[in-house]
């Protein structure tokens, strides 16, 4: 009888461990220093160990600024689908992101890296009736949301990748 009790408390404790590493996983996050000046480089190391399952879900490095007490996404990186336009030139773009029918079981997923972020974000400045494609040679008349390439503004960031965060402050 003992033997079925630590038979299913192993087992139960494996399931566990199987149902969180697939939900949450264990991310950590980490940045060189606490305090950066304006446009002076980031180097972000993040570390991932989970069940991937290779969906939209996949943890993501989001940064915020802290702004009247409440938390605010930047876009540090445009991605997704459709274009924008930055700084007169069309951007963005992206893959599809959902192939779980390709992978119908999870992944065991161990990843480290390190990211660097030049401090500079885009920042929503309206919308456009053209801007310019490079990779076709071609004015695109439609509108489209436009962004501008900026410093990050002063004030308090906080750096964040899956469960993970880590507050940093940007100064003028």
């Amino acid at each position: 009888m003992k033997k079925t009790y630590i038979i299913i408390t192993v087992l139960l404790v494996i399931l566990i461990g199987v149902v969180y590493l697939s939900m949450f996983g264990i991310q950590t996050v980490s940045t060189d220093k606490q305090t950066y000046s304006a446009g002076e480089e980031i180097r972000i190391h993040w570390s991932d160990f989970s069940l991937a399952w290779y969906t939209c879900s996949t943890p993501r490095i989001h940064i915020f600024r802290q702004e009247a007490g409440e938390w605010k996404i930047i876009q540090h990186n445009l991605d997704g689908f459709g274009g924008v336009c930055i700084n007169g030139k069309v951007g963005g773009g992206g893959m599809l992101c959902d192939v779980v029918s390709l992978y119908p079981l999870p992944l065991l997923n161990s990843e480290s890296w390190d990211f660097s972020w030049n401090s500079k974000i885009y920042e929503r400045n309206g919308s456009v009736n053209s801007c310019f494609n490079p990779a076709t040679n071609k004015t695109i008349n439609a509108t489209i949301p436009n962004y501008e390439l900026k410093n990050a503004p002063a004030g308090t960031y906080k750096v964040k990748f899956g469960n993970a965060e880590k507050i940093i402050e940007i100064t003028s």
